[in-house]
């Protein structure tokens, strides 16, 4: 296995592993010789924040090239389910019409389609579309684990009351990393197949049940005044006020697709949560846990 790096980090190791580190850069060509052998699998996971979304397109296309002329089997290329943006469908699928709304999904989209163009008649594609990641190291999960712990019990009332019962979307790092490695497993061609991972059938995936078992994790008590959820239409005009592209509180992504073709997970979401609460708690964050 090889495994493209920018620099030789200390938490890399080769000692214990079989993982051949090759630095380079995706957006010097000139660096990726040697990094990509004939019929081998690639995992692009690659995004580079804080890059315009030029240079973003230009390292995808860096990549697709070397994949040309390495002869490469397959590509499995990480996007995200937010390309699906202002659509309306409800639940969103892989054939939902992409309306992608911000800079961020503009750019995902168009390296999706930057891949489908030059995998034709090169290499086989296949595209996963995951929606809000989550696990230790992630950011997802980590604003409202600190705004409980160490946030403004008023405030955090007041969001609860607001977000209430809001779909979270939310999926496991664990549930990703099963469906990149089913993908670029599978025996049937792809051709530049789109996959949606989510977790949005878990009965969990919601604000206010996150927002419970998280305060139940960290030891911080449940408000002591009734909650009184607020209006749903008032936090999907918040949401357009905001400028976000997906004004639904309630959307969900189905990942029946992936299901069907075999993908099966023998770890539970509310297993992968707990896993995150200690990650977050051996970071030393202090709990606040003030009456309200």
């Amino acid at each position: 296995m090889r495994l493209l790096i920018h620099s030789r980090q200390s938490y890399f190791s080769e000692s214990s592993s079989k993982i051949s580190l090759i630095q380079g850069d995706l957006l010097k060509p000139e660096t990726l010789s040697g990094f990509l052998t004939p019929d081998c699998l690639v995992i692009h996971l690659a995004y580079l924040n804080g890059a315009s979304d030029g240079s973003n397109l230009e390292a995808a296309a860096n990549l697709a090239e070397a994949c040309v002329k390495a002869h490469v089997k397959r590509l499995v290329h990480c996007s995200t389910a937010v390309v699906a943006g202002k659509t309306r469908d409800n639940p969103v699928t892989e054939e939902t019409t992409c309306e992608p709304g911000n800079h961020y999904e503009v750019t995902k989209y168009r390296m999706e389609l930057l891949f489908a163009e030059k995998a034709k008649d090169h290499f086989d594609l296949a595209i996963l579309r995951p929606t809000a990641v989550f696990g230790q190291g992630g950011k997802n999960l980590l604003k409202l684990s600190d705004d409980l712990t160490n946030g403004s019990r008023m405030l955090n009332y007041l969001k609860s009351c607001l977000f209430d019962c809001r779909c979270m979307n939310l999926v496991s790092v664990i549930h990703v990393v099963k469906a990149l490695v089913f993908l670029a497993g599978m025996g049937a061609k792809q051709n530049g197949g789109i996959f949606i991972v989510s977790d949005d059938e878990q009965p969990l995936n919601n604000y206010r049940d996150m927002e419970k078992r998280l305060m139940q994790a960290y030891g911080v008590p449940d408000y002591r005044l009734p909650r009184v959820p607020f209006p749903e239409f008032l936090l999907s005009v918040l949401l357009k006020l905001a400028g976000r592209s997906n004004t639904h509180p309630f959307r969900t992504y189905c990942a029946d697709k992936l299901i069907k073709a075999g993908l099966q997970y023998t770890d539970s979401f509310e297993a992968d949560l707990i896993s995150f609460a200690d990650w977050y708690k051996k970071r030393g964050t202090d709990s606040v846990t003030g009456k309200l």
